[in-house]
This record gives structure tokens, sequence and C-alpha cells, in this order.
């Protein structure tokens, strides 16, 4: 909480205005350290004239006004950064004691890739859902519900954004009614084992049958058991069957390096019967808000083994990367995942960029780097490498 007198827009903050109501085209700048190569201190100052930019123009205002005991009234307010997946153009850069200053366009960008190409893939396993009770449709499912991960992976690779790496043999969730989050840890382990970015876990909460109605049938006369050519003949009859269904699931996703879910919604449909191609197209339903809530997260890969100077990484040419590709390097801090509250949800794990590699060798599912600066700290096995988001300085 704060004072509104902190600001200069004192009028435009009370109708709770974006920001950038009350501020000029001002430029952005950042800086970073070049001791650790181009790459690396361009992100570094990208992110940090993406913060100044996020204090001087992101920010939603709130207004609340408060009448003292004694008569007296005074104003509050709280502010909410923009999401940094804006990405606007580098106007200028240069260099000057050892520090990489660049400064950002005014206007904002909404490319969610950070190089000239298709978007890389990124991996993603899918778990088994959980079914509904048997009250609740079910039994009805038994057959198709096993066939439901394979299909929904088939729908997000067809978006062009993701490229999954199997079916999980279990679900992060040890009960059907537990939150997503009690799966974080099951969820990181699967990514480990898989190589996998995002774990993708739901399960159907209904799908029993709300309305029945009447249709013309056949049943066959005489014994079961006898030939079908010694059977007496077949009269058509009435039958009832379901003519509508209350259709309910949810859907969520983690992310494989802490185990934090990332996205998670519900769905809801009505639908007579279960049959395959409707339940597919639900499906590319549910791939086309998980493309929307997660193509702005970027693409990240394991560093699996160091050697000769070589770099090895969980990724190939199955996820879109190619020779010449930067990325850098991350590492997490060896401490408790962060919280905002000692009761809450865990948040993420504390990290930092320690170099960045350049990919020499591409095969399907692996990829060979060196040292992009020839400046790495110590990157060990196990570090992540993630496709850097500050976009290239633009040039005339």
């Amino acid at each position: 909480m704060f004072t509104l007198s902190r600001f200069s827009c004192r009028t435009a903050v009370q109708f709770a205005l974006l920001g950038a109501l009350c501020s000029g085209a001002n430029a952005d700048t950042g800086v970073a350290p070049l001791q650790y190569g181009l790459t690396v201190a361009r992100e570094m100052a990208y992110q940090d004239a993406l913060r100044e930019r996020n204090r001087r123009l992101g920010i939603n205002i709130s207004v609340s006004e408060t009448l003292q005991s004694d008569g007296t009234a005074y104003q509050a307010g709280k502010l909410r950064g923009r999401a940094l997946f804006d990405r606007p153009a580098i106007i200028a850069e240069r260099q000057e004691n050892n520090l990489l200053y660049l400064t950002l366009a005014s206007d904002f960008g909404g490319s969610c890739v950070g190089q000239d190409k298709q978007p890389l893939r990124r991996s993603v396993l899918i778990t088994p859902f959980w079914p509904p009770a048997p009250d609740r449709g079910g039994n009805e499912l038994a057959s198709d519900l096993p066939h439901w991960p394979t299909w929904l992976g088939n729908q997000l690779a067809s978006t062009g954004w993701f490229r999954t790496v199997g079916v999980a043999p279990w679900s992060p969730l040890t009960d059907v009614h537990a939150h997503p989050s009690s799966g974080s840890t099951q969820a990181r382990q699967l990514a480990t084992q898989h190589h996998a970015q995002f774990i993708v876990a739901g399960r159907i909460l209904d799908a029993s049958v709300s309305g029945r109605g009447w249709r013309v049938g056949s049943w066959l006369l005489g014994e079961d058991t006898a030939p079908q050519q010694e059977r007496d003949w077949a009269a058509p009859i009435l039958v009832q069957k379901p003519t509508a269904r209350r259709w309910q699931w949810e859907m969520w996703v983690y992310d494989g390096l802490t185990g934090n879910v990332l996205w998670r919604q519900l769905f809801t449909h009505d639908m007579a019967e279960a049959k395959p191609a409707q339940i597919q197209d639900w499906l590319g339903e549910m791939a086309a808000h998980m493309t929307e809530a997660l193509s702005c997260l970027p693409f990240t890969a394991r560093i699996l083994r160091i050697e000769k100077g070589q770099f090895y990484l969980s990724a190939g040419g199955e996820s879109s990367l190619a020779v010449g590709d930067t990325l850098l390097v991350y590492r997490q801090a060896r401490t408790f995942p962060l919280a905002a509250t000692a009761t809450a949800d865990p948040l993420g794990l504390a990290e930092q960029i320690v170099g960045s590699v350049t990919v020499t060798q591409v095969q399907p599912l692996l990829a060979i780097a060196t040292a992009a600066d020839g400046n790495l700290r110590s990157v060990q096995a196990g570090d992540w490498v993630r496709l850097p988001l500050a976009p290239r300085p633009q040039t005339d």
C-alpha cells in the first residue's frame, strides 16, 4: 500500500487507469555487465529495461478512500505490474566501461518468439485422466478414456508449439479429489524421467446422462446361444437411449522444472453420446486454450551431459532447434521453493543466468552445443537452457 502523493498524475489514478495514461513516450533503458558475454548481457539488460517500463507504464492502479473518525480522509492504493510478455524492440544498444546499455522502443510488442523463425516446440508429457465416479458415467467411459491422453497429445502437436514425449503410466495425483498442487513433487519426477517441460493432467468430474429418449432398435428373437442362421427373426422395438449428457472436466498443466501449476481450467459441454470424434474435437479446444496460455513461456531444455567442451541438450530437431541457435543457461538455487506466505503453494525457485551456448549439431531428440561467448561459469549437467527473450536490435 502507498499514498498517491508519490504519483504526479493523481487525477488519472482516481479512475484506476493504467499508469501509461499519465506518462509520456519516455524510452526505457536497461544496463548489465558484459563479463559473461553479449548474449547474457543483452538478456539481463532487456529484463532490467522491462522492469523499468513496468514501474513507469505497466501498472494498474486501484484507489481506496477512507474516512477517519475525526472527519479527515486519506487515499491509498496498490499497483499490479503488466505481464512481461510484451516484447518491445531494442532501438539502441551501446557498450561502455564493460557495461551494456540498451533502450526499448516506446510501443508494445506482442511476439512470444525470441527468434525470427518458427517457435521451438515445448516438450509435453500427458498423464492419464481420472475417470468420474460410476454413478457419474464412469463405467460408460471405460473403453475410450485410456485413449484420451494420446488424442490430446496429437491435438497439442498439431498446434506447432508442442512436442509430446509420450503418455505417463500414472497421474501426479494420488486421489481424484486432491488439489492439483498436491501433485507437484510427482510432476517434477515425471518431468525429470521423460525430459518434459510441461506435465499435463486432468480429471473428468461428470459424464452422467441428464436426458433419455426413445429410439427404434432391433431385437433378435430365439436363443442367444444358437447360431445366427437358427435364430427365429428380428423385430423392431423401441429402446431408451441417452439424448443428453452432462460433461464437466478439469485440466491443468505443471511446470516440469518447479512443479508449479501454471494453468488450470474447467470445461463444460452437453452431448448425447461420448463419440470419439466429438471427444477429440473437445480435446482440440483444450489444446487451443493451453497454447494460448503457455506459448509465451520460454522454451526450456536440460543439459544432460558435458564432455570435452560440448554440451548435450535434451531437445533437438523435433523441437525445431537448429544449428546456430543461441540459448541461455540457467541454474536453480539450492534453496527451498519460494512462497508468498508460509502456508501458500510454492511459487518457484530462485535462479541465475550462468552463460550461453550455441547449437552446433542437431539430431531428432538431441542437440550438441558449445560455449557461445567463451566465458561460462562452471556450467553443470542438470542446468537448464532457454531461448533468449530479448529480441535482436533493430537495424536500418
